[in-house]
């Protein structure tokens, strides 16, 4: 009777573990290797792209998603300006992670996923610039996107000087105005 009740007692004790730590969804992962006509056919964006910065991070289904800001040298699809951003997991090589280093240029594979955001993994065949010699062969010249945002910002900080210099002379005239209506008010005639 004991033996029972202590076969009892740990199966109830197996069975409220389980219930209280459930069962996760188990991944790995595994790659079906495509050459780079095929990427080009089948994904998004198509782009050479130096890092420029490593964002937050956000759920998706399969895990979490890191954004990362791209300066984009050229494309052969999916982008027609520079910054660009995508997200990509952010696991390791069994969780099909790909975490992109902050200044180094890749060649970027990026599919769009059903809720619309463009995503990579390590199963999209991105390469270390320095590695893509074959792939880049395969898919021929690209267009050269140019990075306007420097040009804008000097633009703009430009116009932002400007108008604080005419700001200021504009006061210095007002101030003097008032010292000179004051002045001739003051002396007699």
């Amino acid at each position: 009777m004991k033996r029972i009740l202590s076969v009892l007692l740990v199966s109830m004790m197996l069975l409220v573990t389980l219930m209280v730590f459930p069962q996760r969804e188990a991944s790995a992962c595994s790659c079906a290797v495509s050459d780079p006509h095929e990427k080009l056919e089948n994904y998004a964006a198509v782009f050479v792209g130096k890092v420029l910065d490593k964002g937050g991070t956000v759920s998706s289904r399969f895990g979490n998603l890191r954004e990362y800001t791209f300066e984009v040298k050229e494309a052969w699809k999916g982008v027609e300006e520079s910054p660009f951003s995508l997200y990509a997991y952010d696991g390791g090589d069994a969780s099909c992670g790909y975490p992109f280093d902050v200044g180094q240029t890749y060649l970027v594979y990026s599919y769009q996923d059903k809720d619309g955001t463009l995503q990579t993994n390590l199963c999209s065949g991105n390469v270390v610039y320095e590695h893509a010699n074959d792939d880049l062969r395969q898919l021929g010249l690209g267009t050269s996107i140019n990075t306007n945002e420097g040009i804008a910002a000097e633009h703009e900080n430009r116009f932002t000087s400007m108008y604080y210099w005419i700001g200021f002379a504009l006061a210095l005239i007002a101030a003097v105005a008032v010292i000179l209506w004051r002045r001739r008010k003051r002396a007699p005639f």
